[in-house]
């Protein structure tokens, strides 16, 4: 195995890590109305107006992160498969799930990105009620 190989592998492996962090977020965001991490919300420049847009918030970012895990996959079945032999139904298949994985990633990551647009920020200063979040 090349050392670019490796690299990718480990590169992968990291993007899949926090993709998933990401997605365990944004469902306990969209659960709960709430960051998982209440330390989190001090550092940040905008906060959630309101609960609703606190679960909007999570569910963009659990689409976002969707669409990370999605492309690590593919950069993960590449690299995998790269010098294996191509038998004629490797050869249909794997095209197909490649546009799969990217049609279906970047309409999750464009869908988040929407909905993320669609919520309300209000500056952590102006917040009348510092528990909430």
């Amino acid at each position: 195995m090349t050392m670019t190989r490796s690299l990718t592998f480990v590169f992968d492996a990291i993007v899949l890590v926090l993709g998933a962090a990401g997605v365990i977020g944004g469902a306990y965001q969209a659960i709960y109305e709430r960051p998982l991490l209440k330390s989190a919300s001090r550092f940040r420049k905008r906060l959630p107006a309101t609960p609703n847009d606190a679960r909007l918030e999570g569910i963009a970012t659990m689409l976002i992160s969707g669409a990370v895990i999605l492309l690590g996959l593919g950069v993960l079945i590449n690299a995998v498969l790269i010098g294996q032999h191509f038998d004629r139904l490797l050869k249909v298949v794997y095209p197909i799930a490649g546009i799969a994985l990217l049609v279906t990633g970047l309409s999750f990551a464009a869908t988040g990105v929407v909905l993320q647009n669609k919520c309300q920020y209000a500056s952590p200063t102006l917040n009348s009620d510092p528990g909430r979040l």
